[in-house]
């Protein structure tokens, strides 16, 4: 799991540390897809938006750091007023 700050989408150093221990760790998988899933909390008026920019700040990362194709992931992003969706 990453666990942005509030009302924020930037990956730092230990958020980038667990993304390449999840990636290396699945290595034996390849050709499978991931699943990525971004959601926020209360805060904010624009929760889906926010939730679409973790979302693609961690795929941005896996993409530019071990050529992770685009076809390879599969994102959702959840807000507070999607809950249920």
């Amino acid at each position: 799991n990453v666990y942005f700050k509030s009302n924020e989408s930037t990956l730092d150093k230990e958020d980038m540390k667990r993304l390449d221990s999840f990636y290396l760790s699945k290595e034996g998988n390849k050709g499978r897809a991931f699943v990525l899933s971004g959601f926020t909390d209360q805060e904010g008026n624009d929760n889906v938006q926010l939730s679409k920019d973790r979302v693609n700040s961690v795929q941005h990362y896996l993409d530019s750091t071990y050529n992770l194709p685009d076809e390879m992931v599969i994102s959702f992003a959840k807000g507070v007023d999607t809950l249920g969706d």
